[in-house]
């Protein structure tokens, strides 16, 4: 719906595919609950990053190991807002401050 002249440079950013709001109820959230929806984040088909099953492996290895040695762990201040890396082409935390005791 949106022409673009024969002429025209068109720019595609990875880090706004993830956060269309017609796929991804409350884009911007994070949400560890969030129901399962198709991401982009490691690409797909041929162009799929070649790291992406390792990384898959190493979330389902450290996350549960996290989160048995830090039974309590919890956002620091939870009104506080996350800082995030200023990339151009990659969205990412810079700091996510937590606490580990109640």
């Amino acid at each position: 719906g949106c022409p673009i002249a024969k002429t025209r440079s068109v720019n595609l950013l990875l880090r706004g595919a993830n956060r269309d709001p017609d796929a991804f109820e409350n884009p911007d959230a994070f949400d560890i609950t969030r129901k399962k929806v198709p991401h982009m984040s490691f690409g797909g088909g041929a162009h799929i990053c070649i790291g992406a099953p390792l990384a898959r492996l190493e979330a389902q290895v450290a996350l549960p190991r996290l989160f048995a040695r830090y039974p309590d762990l919890a956002l620091a201040d939870p009104t506080e807002e996350p800082a995030w890396r200023k990339l151009p082409f990659f969205r990412g935390l810079e700091t996510l401050r937590v606490r580990t005791g109640a």
